[in-house]
């Protein structure tokens, strides 16, 4: 900064630099800066601004900075030390907004006293970041005068050289400049999600109170994410609803029927893409974004791998198996989270209103119109079931269902062996 304004020269104590002043003709702004080295300070920048085009100079702010030319504090200066237009802080305040240094063009020459574009550009913003601390400031300042001034006399208080510095405050610029990256930061990851393609993750739940109590946090922090989450239940008996409603879930009605169920929540979902859940069943971290990326490409559809919540070895191999089958069929099942755009949904006529088989009956129809998305994070889904009624059982029964689907056997009818 040192180096900006004097071009690299030697800087003395208690000289101001440079001796012309820094100034924008267009704004009329002016700036130097004030060499002090006394404790932590290295020196001032001091900024003025005329009222109104060619008028005396009103100060602004004073800027305190440290040896590395860090700022550390702001102040105001009673009239007598600058020799100002003094103005008070309702007419100052709003010369802040006028307080500017216009970038050069890079083609063209500087003119004589103004600042390096770098330094003009950071004061310029330096105003903007502290306005209100400084309008503060500048408020506090006017009180103090008050106080000192002698009754209907405020000129006998700028002129009362034992009040030098009317107000002044510390700043941490590091932690002021982080918390604004913060902002920043928080700003563009907004904008981005509300650009982003919507996803509706809907839910079908029937007497399923353990699994709310598990999984409703990771539902929570779905729909905090922006995500629109619908939890459809089919007439539970237990507490299911009442502890949805509890963890501020939406929740909608619908007749017995996973098929129907689902086809309910489609019906009410708004967004661009669906994805269906099964309710013992968690998504890996990220699931929502991996979704977004998976369909900007020409596939329209698509599952996750998945893992069997289980300690025995025999369902990690089945859980690989249901993977590699999907991937050579083009066939997934609700149990690997199925998903796809409002538009290919509607295409393929949606969900039948079928209690079983109605992911496969889907599924079918969603692989003419493109492979699918293979996605290879697994969602984690509960082996109770397979442990419940066996392993090698459950795999036949699951087999023996498929097939007889494909023969033509009624889901209606399939569905009393499955329970």
């Amino acid at each position: 900064m040192v180096a900006a304004i004097t071009g690299g020269g030697v800087i003395q104590a208690e000289r101001h630099y440079p001796s012309g002043d820094c100034h924008d003709p267009e704004s009329g702004a002016h700036f130097y800066y004030h060499c002090h080295r006394e404790g932590g300070e290295h020196g001032h920048l001091h900024l003025f601004l005329p009222a109104t085009p060619g008028a005396a100079l009103t100060h602004l702010i004073g800027i305190s900075l440290d040896a590395r030319g860090l700022p550390i504090g702001l102040f105001t200066l009673n009239r007598w030390v600058a020799e100002d237009a003094w103005l008070p802080a309702a007419e100052t305040i709003p010369l802040l907004e006028r307080f500017a240094f216009p970038v050069p063009d890079r083609h063209g020459s500087r003119t004589p006293g103004h600042p390096d574009p770098l330094l003009g550009r950071w004061l310029t913003h330096f105003l903007g970041v502290y306005r209100e601390e400084i309008a503060a400031l500048l408020q506090e300042r006017d009180a103090c005068l008050e106080r000192h001034a002698p009754p209907g006399d405020r000129e006998a208080a700028l002129e009362d050289r034992g009040l030098e510095i009317p107000s002044s405050r510390p700043i941490d610029w590091s932690a002021d400049l982080a918390a604004i990256q913060a902002e920043i930061q928080g700003q563009l990851q907004a904008e981005r999600r509300r650009r982003q393609p919507r996803v509706s993750v809907i839910i079908p739940v029937l007497n399923e109170a353990e699994a709310v109590r598990r999984f409703s946090p990771s539902w929570q922090a779905l729909q905090a994410s922006g995500a629109e989450v619908l939890l459809v239940d089919g007439g539970s008996t237990d507490d299911t609803v009442d502890r949805l409603e509890q963890a501020g879930l939406r929740v909608i009605a619908a007749p017995r029927g996973r098929g129907g169920q689902l086809r309910r929540g489609a019906e009410r979902a708004t967004a661009e893409i669906l994805l269906f859940l099964h309710a013992d069943t968690r998504l890996p971290d990220g699931a929502l974004e991996l979704v977004r990326q998976g369909l900007r490409g020409p596939r329209c559809w698509g599952r996750f791998d998945v893992r069997i919540d289980s300690a025995r070895c025999l369902l990690a191999v089945v859980s690989r198996a249901i993977n590699l089958r999907s991937r050579l069929s083009g066939i997934a099942t609700g149990d690997q989270a199925l998903f796809m755009t409002r538009e290919a949904y509607g295409r393929a006529g949606g969900f039948p209103d079928q209690p079983l088989m109605e992911d496969i009956a889907l599924s079918a129809r969603l692989r003419r119109l493109s492979p699918p998305v293979c996605l290879r994070p697994p969602v984690l889904t509960s082996g109770r079931r397979w442990e419940r009624h066996g392993v090698w059982r459950t795999i036949v029964l699951m087999w023996g269902l498929r097939f007889a689907y494909w023969l033509g056997v009624p889901a209606f009818t399939l569905v009393r062996l499955y329970r």
